[in-house]
């Protein structure tokens, strides 16, 4: 919200284009990850959302250096949230499948605590921001994402879930295919 007040654009342009126009798009972004996924497996679905994640802030560089002109301002926000609901179907498929059937609640609600710590490493985006400026800070986080993408080169094969699953055996339904 700082970023966008420091280019001009009012609260009420925030509100309205973030929280409800964007929270439409990561919702589109969560159906349409959870079926790609699907289709296309999560491996491949991992690398495709995050670098398309990672791109999406390319968009905030680019409000950075021209303004909030035009439809620019609507046109990054909804890829970004379109990116960041792809993201949140991956990653949550992922924490799922990589937990144990019969302690499968107490492993999801570890997992997805373990997730949201990450948003105290939000904390010194300001002081950042405010050292290197908005285009060397939006530089910063498409550079940021190369690491977590690094590991996805030791993720096993992902989970598929076949349309054919014998529904007697639901363990079957997170078959390892690529």
């Amino acid at each position: 919200v700082p970023f966008l007040q420091d280019i001009g654009v009012s609260k009420t342009q925030i509100g309205a284009i973030r929280n409800t126009y964007g929270l439409g798009l990561t919702v589109v972004g969560a159906l349409a990850g959870a079926w790609m996924a699907s289709k296309m497996g999560l491996r491949k679905c991992l690398w495709i959302f995050g670098t398309l994640q990672a791109a999406s802030n390319a968009g905030y560089l680019l409000l950075a250096r021209n303004g909030a002109a035009g439809g620019s301002l609507l046109a990054v926000i909804s890829i970004e949230n379109l990116c960041g609901g792809l993201v949140t179907a991956g990653f949550s498929i992922y924490v799922m499948a990589q937990c144990d059937r019969r302690y499968s609640a107490f492993q999801f609600a570890l997992l997805t605590s373990a997730m949201a710590l990450a948003n105290f490493t939000l904390a010194p985006a300001g002081w950042l921001a405010d050292r290197i400026g908005w285009s060397g800070f939006f530089i910063f986080t498409i550079l940021a994402a190369i690491p977590g993408m690094a590991m996805l080169i030791w993720l096993p094969p992902s989970p598929v879930f076949p349309a054919s699953v014998d529904e007697t055996e639901p363990d079957l339904a997170l078959s390892m295919k690529e």
